[in-house]
């Protein structure tokens, strides 16, 4: 038995009972002008009472709230392996590194092949939080109810999609060798740098996806009852505007300094290798910068994946609740 009622939308119905032109069904987008209001969708056989509605996410399709609610799953699996392949990976390297100078061996004998496994499942977790926003941002069939300012979750997926697709250029340039023919012709300093340079590209358009896909939770939290997940996400999404871009900054002037600025200062002559100092320095400040940056990010990274586990939750009740309405009809 239904706990709410659908209050019909403004101007949506004729003098005659009947539908008016350029109402869509909110399960497949088919119009359903001239129809009744008390019928079915002929399209998908859907509620039309469930289009009536307004923008309640109560009546919204069952077949994209079940895909919400799968791809909020998926971005909080994604978002726990990243935390946890980050600080395993992360720890794992300083102790390894930390046993290299103990046993007198060479840099990197431990460290490399870690960091290459660890940066792989790193890749993997980051693609899976990508194609989990994906699916969360799908868009609602017929949405022309509620109109929005900017959208965000049209520009969360394609920010997601260029995350992926970087992650996933990264992998297939690993594999396939090209990375170490690039290293083996032009040296490996440009070789880091570029791999390093589409990796700062994945992550920059995954934090500035994060930002406009919590936005979109946001707009969706806002239609259900009661609001208190939707206040939530509403001080999360100012949050993460703000680490975005400072993220963004130090991640793109490390990478520059690291690998564009130092090789060529390391081919200066030796007249000219006071500018190593100003860089030096620069790159410690950027660096410790980021430290700060990271640790801001760890504390944002787990307060998405506890507000995404509850939006998860939250859209596969209402998905459950949704399902009442067909019946109900």
């Amino acid at each position: 038995m239904m706990t709410e009622t659908a209050a019909p939308r403004d101007n949506a119905i004729e003098e005659q009972g009947l539908i008016t032109d350029g109402v869509a069904c909110v399960s497949c987008g088919q119009d359903l002008g001239g129809l009744d209001p008390g019928g079915v969708c002929p399209e998908c056989g859907a509620s039309i009472k469930r289009s009536l509605a307004g923008p309640r996410l109560f009546y919204a399709g069952p077949a994209w709230l079940e895909r919400i609610a799968r791809g909020a799953r998926l971005s909080f699996m994604g978002l726990v392996a990243t935390l946890i392949v980050s600080v395993v990976g992360v720890s794992a390297l300083l102790v390894l590194s930390i046993v290299e100078r103990a046993q007198g061996f060479g840099s990197g004998a431990y460290t490399t092949p870690i960091a290459y496994a660890f940066g792989l499942l790193l890749l993997l977790a980051i693609f899976a939080s990508a194609a989990g926003g994906w699916f969360a941002t799908t868009p609602q069939p017929g949405m022309g109810v509620v109109r929005q300012r900017k959208n965000h979750a049209k520009r969360a997926r394609v920010l997601f999609v260029i995350s992926g697709g970087a992650v996933l250029l990264n992998l297939m340039l690993t594999f396939t060798g090209v990375w170490s023919a690039v290293g083996q012709r032009w040296g490996w300093v440009w070789q880091d740098g570029i791999v390093s340079f589409v990796s700062a590209i994945a992550l920059t358009a995954l934090v500035f996806a994060i930002s406009a896909w919590s936005r979109h939770l946001r707009t969706l939290s806002a239609r259900i009852r009661p609001r208190s997940l939707y206040t939530r996400w509403r001080r999360f999404s100012q949050m993460v505007s703000v680490g975005a871009w400072t993220a963004t900054v130090a991640a793109c002037g490390f990478v520059v300094l690291a690998h564009v600025a130092m090789p060529i200062v390391a081919r200066l002559p030796a007249s000219a290798q006071i500018l190593a100092v100003p860089v030096g320095l620069t790159i410690v400040g950027i660096v410790f910068s980021s430290l700060l940056i990271g640790v801001y990010w760890f504390a944002l990274a787990i307060r998405a994946m506890q507000l995404t586990r509850v939006s998860q939750r939250a859209f596969e009740a209402v998905h459950e609740k949704s399902l009442l309405v067909d019946q109900s009809s």
